[in-house]
């Protein structure tokens, strides 16, 4: 999870779009370490994935308004990503966090970027 982190923070860093091969390679990453290991998640890796998925589905999002030949793929992985933000904010709540912890700390890693 931690090079996944580490590789969204260069990706926020950038003053350009990656192209969408990159991007969808990104996001299979993303998906087949939530699949595998997310119930192995503590709480903090469960904020950073948390963190990912949120930032992942808003750019998804973004990019799907636009129209062109990925428009329906944007709007899948937008689907996916949002699914799984929900999936990990409830094993944070699950785990004892309140919504208000789980905010607080995805800012926090937000003003770190």
């Amino acid at each position: 999870m931690e090079k996944l982190f580490e590789q969204l923070k260069d990706y926020l860093r950038m003053d350009s779009e990656i192209p969408f091969e990159e991007f969808l390679s990104y996001c299979q990453e993303v998906l087949d370490c939530f699949i595998k290991d997310y119930q192995e998640f503590d709480e903090d890796t469960l904020i950073k994935a948390k963190f990912i998925a949120s930032i992942v589905n808003a750019n998804a999002v973004a990019r799907a308004k636009r129209k062109g030949n990925n428009t329906k793929k944007y709007k899948k992985i937008a689907e996916k990503m949002s699914f799984w933000a929900g999936a990990l904010n409830y094993q944070l709540l699950e785990k004892g966090m309140t919504q208000q912890q789980i905010d607080a700390a995805e800012e926090e890693l937000s003003a770190s970027i």
